[in-house]
């Protein structure tokens, strides 16, 4: 690939930052939809310019991307139903919010191991989604029963028996987490040491989330 001129790569943050300006402001799925796509449309003429990805196969996946998420913003049904949901039932499965509930109960789990209590660690995580517009689907602002009802879920959940409590999807992003993570975390003996790397990894699966939009969350408010 031709390397990119400074210019070239200057003009495209220029871009990217009008469409990161236009999905922080939008007011719904459909005007984060637009400006996300905006974005993507801006990285791929950026790729094009490059002859390998023009004239090979990889734009085909990249343009079958664009193509159906463009369709959809404009109202078609995905894929025409096509593809089936994941699972055994009609109710699609390893969506992103269970991913997401894995996630911020595991922010609440890495609190309560780096030694604040079960009041602190709500209250503290509550502030934080807030702060960063992160509500469930329905647009509600998430509530500490919430928080805590995702993690209760998770830690009484087996997974060959998924409906008892957290999806299978949840379940497996926690253990995730919880191996990458926890060990770790247990190990440091300095209790300030600890607390603050429980907050910064917190804080980090936090900025995660959001990441992937505002309205992610689960809507169901179990207290667990």
């Amino acid at each position: 690939m031709t390397a990119p001129s400074t210019e070239e790569y200057q003009h495209l943050l220029q871009m990217l930052r009008g469409s990161a300006h236009n999905f922080e402001k939008a007011e719904d799925d459909r005007g984060r939809l637009q400006a996300s796509l905006e974005c993507y449309r801006h990285l791929l003429r950026y790729l094009r310019r490059d002859p390998e990805i023009q004239n090979g196969p990889i734009i085909r996946s990249l343009e079958f991307l664009r193509v159906k998420v463009t369709d959809i913003e404009r109202g078609a049904k995905p894929f025409e139903n096509t593809i089936k949901p994941d699972g055994k039932g009609s109710k699609p499965t390893g969506t992103n919010r269970e991913h997401i509930q894995g996630m911020i109960a595991y922010a609440f789990e890495v609190l309560r191991l780096g030694g604040l209590n079960r009041r602190d660690a709500l209250q503290w995580l509550t502030v934080e989604v807030r702060k960063a517009g992160f509500l469930t689907e329905n647009g509600s602002a998430i509530t500490k029963d919430q928080l805590e009802g995702w993690r209760n879920e998770i830690r009484r959940n087996t997974k060959n028996k998924a409906s008892a409590g957290a999806p299978v999807t949840a379940c497996e992003q926690f253990d995730l987490l919880q191996a990458e993570y926890s060990l770790s975390l247990r190990s440091i003996t300095d209790s300030d040491t600890k607390r603050a790397h429980a907050y910064q990894l917190a804080k980090a699966l936090v900025k995660t989330v959001r990441s992937a939009g505002t309205n992610v969350a689960p809507n169901r408010r179990s207290i667990g």
